[in-house]
């Protein structure tokens, strides 16, 4: 086995890349790794190991450095002393990282083809890795983001002083209903009610919901909307998205990502950002106009939408995302923990490091919703045609 750092997902035939990724992996694709390389987000750099076996490509990942601040999970007592150190000194703790992962979507980026060593193949991955970070400074690397079920595998990195960190917790809705009058007919009473008072803006015409698969000519107006969701959000804020970024997605996936438009006298007050990935409908990002959110109930909507539409699409499930964890919850998600691994190169300072990144990331404990009613009851809910061809 020999490894090789490509500087551009370009410079890798696309069929070999693709053909070890498996399904339920579009985020690890050539060409959404393309639209996002082509994105210009933040200040990040892309580099792809490649591991090579008599020619042949057996393992590749995607790998990116970005200015991050170590305390971009910190909450309570040490976020308030920080911003107060920041006043006086700006870039206290903003520190570039080397990740292996990709900035804009959940799950790992490490594929393997089948029936060959893939411990070995991820040793040569890892010292690669560090072998980037070396030669471009940059002292902390960070392996993103890991499920419950591939924690065992991926263990292995604590071998070479790797420490687990808890990430935030996503959110995971299965999909067992046939229709959308299903799934609300599913719901215990108390959350079918609020529904159908959400539901009823979109029936009566208040709001109106589109499906759009081309939506290069709106690219603008879906970055103002998505940077008014990241201006106000207060959970979680890094990777800023750029009109590119709707343009290449569009580009390049072409009916695997979809737009669910809310409008309001042909006014967007709202978007969904949705990738279509085998079993799994990925919901990605959201744009809101403030203006009409409390009126129209514009977010709560756009996750009703997203649950209809996973539904039409015969999808297994929902892959929610990150943060708002209580309106994702309240639509039936399940939060799942997410982990990563991260080190610093230097041996003395990387037990301090790891140390301080868990004080600012604690894991974060969510109590799970029953939204759905027991099987004893059998009332239809009302009819709705959420989207409007």
């Amino acid at each position: 086995m020999h490894v090789k750092v490509y500087n551009s997902i370009t410079e890798i035939d696309e069929e070999k890349w693709n053909a070890l990724i498996g399904r339920n992996r579009i985020i690890c694709s050539f060409k959404f790794l393309l639209a996002v390389e082509k994105s210009h987000i933040n200040d990040c750099e892309y580099y792809y190991p490649v591991v090579y076996e008599n020619n042949q490509i057996i393992a590749h990942a995607c790998t990116y450095s970005i200015t991050t601040d170590l305390d971009t999970l910190a909450k309570g007592i040490s976020k308030k002393i920080i911003q107060l150190i920041r006043f006086f000194w700006k870039n206290f703790l903003k520190i570039k990282f080397l990740e292996c992962g990709t900035p804009i979507a959940i799950g790992n980026t490490i594929s393997f083809a089948e029936n060959i060593d893939k411990k070995k193949a991820l040793n040569i991955l890892v010292d690669c890795v560090e072998k980037i970070a070396n030669n471009r400074r940059l002292n902390i690397i960070l392996f993103r983001d890991f499920y419950e079920d591939e924690i065992n595998f991926f263990n292995d990195l604590n071998k070479k002083k790797y420490k687990k960190v808890n990430n935030l917790p996503n959110a995971i809705l299965k999909v067992k209903w046939n229709s959308f009058d299903e799934y609300i007919n599913d719901l215990r009473s108390h959350y079918r009610y609020k529904f159908n008072k959400y539901l009823n803006k979109i029936k009566q015409e208040k709001i109106k919901v589109e499906l759009c698969n081309d939506f290069i000519d709106i690219a603008e107006n879906l970055q103002t909307l998505w940077q008014n969701v990241y201006d106000n959000a207060k959970e979680y804020k890094r990777e800023i998205l750029t009109k590119d970024f709707f343009i290449y997605l569009n580009s390049y996936l072409k009916n695997k990502a979809k737009i669910i438009l809310l409008k309001k006298d042909l006014k967007i007050i709202g978007f969904a950002l949705l990738l279509i990935d085998n079993d799994i409908l990925r919901f990605m990002f959201s744009g809101i106009d403030y203006k009409y959110n409390i009126e129209h109930s514009t977010y709560f909507n756009s996750l009703l939408c997203i649950v209809n539409q996973a539904i039409i699409e015969q999808k297994k499930e929902i892959d929610i995302g990150l943060t708002t964890y209580i309106p994702k919850m309240n639509v039936g998600a399940k939060i799942v923990n997410l982990y990563m691994y991260i080190k610093h190169t230097n041996r003395l300072l990387n037990p301090l490091i790891t140390n301080l990144f868990t004080i600012m990331n604690p894991k974060i404990e969510i109590k799970t919703n029953n939204v759905f009613k027991e099987k004893i009851e059998n009332k239809f809910a009302k009819k709705y045609s959420l989207i409007h061809n």
